[in-house]
């Protein structure tokens, strides 16, 4: 059995934003950005803000799958 950090999790499922901007799923990848995005808005998790001059920001992304 392999660890899970090891498992593919999709074998056809996008690796970056832009190619699912350019797959032919991409209305699909869209909506359910933009539901995790309003869910996110709604439970109050975080709200968008100027980063101060003197911090270095967490980096994210998104994982398609």
């Amino acid at each position: 059995m392999q660890p899970f950090a090891e498992t593919p999790l999709g074998n056809n499922d996008p690796k970056s934003l832009s190619r699912a901007k350019c797959s032919l799923e991409w209305p699909e990848w869209e909506n359910a950005i933009g539901t995790e995005l309003m869910q996110l808005h709604k439970m109050g998790t975080w709200q968008l803000e100027e980063k101060p001059p003197d911090v270095i920001p967490i980096m994210n992304k998104w994982v398609l799958t």
